[in-house]
């Protein structure tokens, strides 16, 4: 797509390279944001991109921490749309 910025093209190539064979990515922003060589802020810029465009639907997951007695925020999962791949 001509329309995505250089950096959401290549967080795109990351994404769609490592999802799971039903589309699901769950790897760490800073993890990606090293695979498509750039900052955490980019990285972050370009998956808002993504999400804009369609291309990936994030979920954010909690857990429950013990030593906080409460739920945190956990890892995304990066659902890529495999019309794409």
């Amino acid at each position: 797509d001509g329309s995505l910025s250089f950096s959401a093209r290549r967080m795109g190539v990351v994404l769609y390279g490592h999802h799971n064979p039903l589309g699901a990515c769950r790897k760490s922003l800073a993890w990606l944001a090293a695979l498509a060589a750039c900052s955490i802020a980019t990285a972050r810029k370009a998956l808002d991109e993504l999400e804009k465009g369609k291309y990936i639907t994030r979920c954010r997951h909690d857990r429950y921490n013990e030593k906080l007695q409460r739920l945190v925020y956990d890892q995304y999962t990066y659902q890529c749309d495999t019309r794409y791949s």
